[in-house]
């Protein structure tokens, strides 16, 4: 009988199988952080946009201001406002309002008039630290000043996400009425 050098010898065989078994284990771990990257930008696509929502609103109230009020301090702001009169747009009405942090620190408030008791949710979630605001005089003033002789008020917000990402959104707002 003659002897065949045909096919594969075994060690071959095993050196392909081993060869097969790590591009999988490669492709299996980047197919793992693929879809973590994925879901993680899922659950914090909503975080986002919630932040950009509240942080959108306080700054057009903040615009509004006629008048910073006491009491104000750095995680409240009660003002005076402009607005329009439901049936009748042309005609503006100054009203007080309050934007505040709620009373447990997990979100931010606002009211549709000061002497409501009601308040209105803009944003949850917050992280520890998570509404401030900060009064200067101008543009460029490094120390802060009195909230009533604010002409620049710097919002902050830092909103808590999926596996604990902190997702800092920060304004500076020149009220135009003031």
């Amino acid at each position: 009988m003659k002897h065949s050098k045909k096919g594969f010898t075994i060690i071959e065989v095993v050196v392909s199988l081993v060869l097969i078994g790590i591009m999988a284990l490669f492709l299996g771990l980047g197919f793992h952080n693929m879809v973590r990257g994925y879901l993680f930008a899922r659950d914090n696509e909503v975080l986002i946009q919630k932040g950009q929502i509240a942080m959108s609103r306080i700054t057009q109230e903040l615009k509004n201001i006629a008048l910073v009020s006491s009491p104000s301090t750095s995680t409240s702001i009660t003002f005076y406002s402009y607005k329009s009169d439901p049936t009748d747009p042309s005609i503006a009405t100054k009203e007080k309002r309050s934007i505040r942090l709620s009373d447990d620190g997990k979100k931010v408030e606002i009211t549709e008039s000061y002497g409501a008791t009601e308040y209105n949710t803009l944003t949850d979630q917050l992280a520890p630290n998570g509404f401030t605001l900060e009064y200067y005089e101008n543009y460029g003033a490094t120390n802060q000043c009195y909230p009533p002789s604010a002409r620049i008020i710097v919002v902050k917000l830092r909103l808590t996400g999926p596996a604990n990402y902190i997702l800092e959104l920060t304004d500076r707002v020149a009220p135009r009425n003031i």
